[in-house]
């Protein structure tokens, strides 16, 4: 009978690799004894091993369903190396690899198998996993199932099927960043029940996070590069796939060895550059967020973003790419206000569901919050994901370079006891307006003008509202919740903040000055199904119309028809007024436009004037 070598030994004679990380130990016995896990580890730290190891302790074939080829091919690379047994199947392999891969797994010859999550719906396939052994499932990339995660995949969603079929087999979900919606919702959708999460510290201790304000992004941009060293190499990423091309040739052109990554490109040329970029051959990787998870370059020394990233999440796993090897990194981003708001107007565009639409516009507004923190950035993103940090970094931006602070401790309290007075049942918006003594019909229906706190923060703008209330959102102060995903709730640090002598501190410009992604954040997630299903009806309308005219997507793009959407004119008068709507496109479209608002509005009993 083959005995079964400890985890510290095939750690050390396996992969030659002399002491476990953090929680990886726990993470390998936990499962190795059948237990369901899920593992939440900064990028870099050493996941892979939690379901590498216990499958090596455990009989069968360890199952690992990732979202991501190049992954697949690194690991599968790593661990031939370390002579261990290891495929890969995905959809880009030709019918005869994947029938001899097939058969080798019959055949008991192949010990960890990497797998697309649509492959696990393949009949023939699935049919295979119930006549071999299986030591375990690994989900990785597990945020991917959850709606609350950054990477949303809708097949992952189906993934509890494996529980289904194979209740008896332990299964370990892992992700770089999941805050704790994301966590409830990945044990929800795989039911994982009973399930033990282990947490490690998402500190990068080597990486200095630096912001500045986007005034001339591709001068800025220069200077970066041309500051580092020329044997540095690292992302830069942009939002669009055409930014990504624009910046690339452009640094071409100043002698900076630059690549382009975007899902536009063929599988070949991202393939192409993948290989490129992992070789050194090229500096600097200017891509799109299809560039990122997984990426297993040990030496990247900075992670570049010239437009805000969607969430903190995927911010701190996109910067997470940098720095792997425990060397010093940077983490440095430009920003302004008006990439938040073309960020959301594409949201919207983009938008199937209120409640996921919720989701992205939260994220992106605490996004915001965090550029413009005026304390350490490494603390203020750990407070985030609700890790309390009691010392700054001493090498962010903020820390290297203080800015004027104000104490707004008193107003914060205020704020709180307002969320506590009304049951944590109020919106912000309604939150706001207790503050102000606003009598609105919520305020009067739900009896709020009664509370001691209204009308208690009249001294105070609805804007620098919204800035306190979504800074004590971001440090964990607050959460959203119910339902809806719109109701102010306390959270397990409020009472560190109301009882403590903690002062709140506030970059004095961000309190003073007007920001426009906070006033429409007044809006921002109150939007509902009814706003959803004219913005639907007006771009139908315009889709079918370029069916027959292939300009109307340049004479009516998005920025205009979220103008009508907005406004939503019932007259040809009113339609006049909306920038970029000429006679021409009235004459033409304007017509059919209002009619479709006109019936919208009839539809749901929305008051309106007459048409024309």
């Amino acid at each position: 009978m083959k005995k079964t070598l400890s985890a510290t030994q095939i750690l050390q004679d396996v992969f030659q690799y002399t002491t476990f990380q953090s929680q990886q130990k726990e993470v390998i016995e936990h499962l190795a004894q059948g237990s369901n896990a899920l593992v939440i580890m900064a990028t870099g730290s050493g996941k892979s091993l939690c379901y590498q190891v216990p499958t090596l302790m455990r009989s069968g074939v360890g199952i690992i369903i990732s979202p991501l080829i190049a992954l697949m091919h690194d690991q599968v690379k790593q661990l031939q190396q370390h002579h261990i047994k290891a495929a890969f199947l995905h959809s880009d392999l030709p019918k005869e690899q994947v029938e001899s891969i097939e058969s080798k797994l019959l055949m008991g010859q192949i010990k960890l198998l990497y797998i697309s999550p649509e492959r696990i719906f393949n009949a023939h396939f699935f049919y295979i996993l119930t006549q071999i052994p299986i030591a375990l499932f690994a989900i990785d990339e597990a945020h991917c199932i959850s709606e609350w995660g950054h990477h949303f995949r809708p097949e992952y969603t189906k993934l509890s099927i494996l529980n289904q079929k194979f209740p008896t087999i332990p299964k370990i979900a892992l992700t770089a960043t999941a805050d704790q919606d994301t966590q409830r919702d990945i044990i929800h959708q795989l039911n994982l029940e009973p399930v033990s999460i282990f947490k490690g510290s998402l500190k990068r201790h080597n990486i200095s996070y630096q912001v500045l304000e986007k005034i001339d992004e591709k001068k800025q941009l220069l200077a970066f590069l041309k500051n580092q060293p020329a044997h540095h190499s690292g992302i830069i990423y942009c939002f669009s796939r055409k930014k990504v091309d624009t910046i690339t040739h452009w640094l071409i052109q100043r002698n900076i060895n630059a690549l382009s990554y975007h899902a536009g490109l063929s599988t070949q040329a991202r393939q192409q550059a993948y290989l490129t970029f992992q070789s050194d051959k090229s500096s600097v990787m200017v891509a799109t967020i299809a560039f990122g998870m997984g990426i297993h370059k040990s030496n990247i020394r900075f992670v570049g973003h010239l437009d805000i990233p969607r969430s903190l999440e995927a911010y701190h796993q996109e910067t997470g790419r940098a720095g792997r090897d425990g060397k010093p990194a940077i983490a440095w981003m430009l920003y302004h206000p008006d990439n938040a708001l073309l960020y959301h107007k594409h949201l919207i565009s983009n938008a199937d569901q209120v409640s996921r639409l919720h989701i992205e516009q939260k994220k992106l507004l605490l996004m915001t919050a965090w550029c413009e923190t005026g304390i350490c950035r490494q603390q203020a993103l750990l407070a985030y994901f609700n890790e309390w940090s009691s010392q700054s970094c001493q090498q962010c931006d903020r820390c290297k370079t203080p800015i004027p602070l104000m104490n707004i401790t008193d107003l914060t309290r205020q704020a709180l006891s307002n969320i506590y007075r009304s049951q944590q049942k109020a919106t912000l918006t309604d939150a706001i307006n207790i503050l102000q003594g606003k009598q609105t019909s919520t305020i009067v229906d739900q009896s709020y003008q009664t509370l001691s706190t209204f009308g208690i923060g009249q001294s105070q703008t609805a804007i620098q509202w919204q800035v306190i209330h979504w800074q004590l959102i971001l440090f964990s102060y607050v959460k959203i919740h119910g339902e809806q995903q719109n109701q102010l709730g306390l959270t397990a640090w409020s009472k560190k903040l109301l009882q403590s002598n903690i002062p709140f501190l506030i970059p004095v410009n961000l309190y003073s000055k007007t920001i426009h992604q906070y006033a429409l954040a007044t809006h921002i997630l109150t939007f509902t199904e009814e706003m959803l299903i004219l913005w639907k009806k007006l771009r139908e309308y315009r889709d079918d119309v370029a069916h027959n005219n292939s300009f109307i997507h340049q004479m009516m793009h998005d920025r205009i028809l979220q103008d009508i959407w907005q406004h939503r004119p019932t007259s040809l008068r009113k339609m006049a007024r909306i920038p970029g709507l000429g006679p021409k496109k009235i004459e033409q479209h304007g017509k059919q436009i209002i009619e479709i608002i006109i019936q919208h509005h009839q539809q749901y009993a929305i008051h309106t004037t007459s048409a024309l």
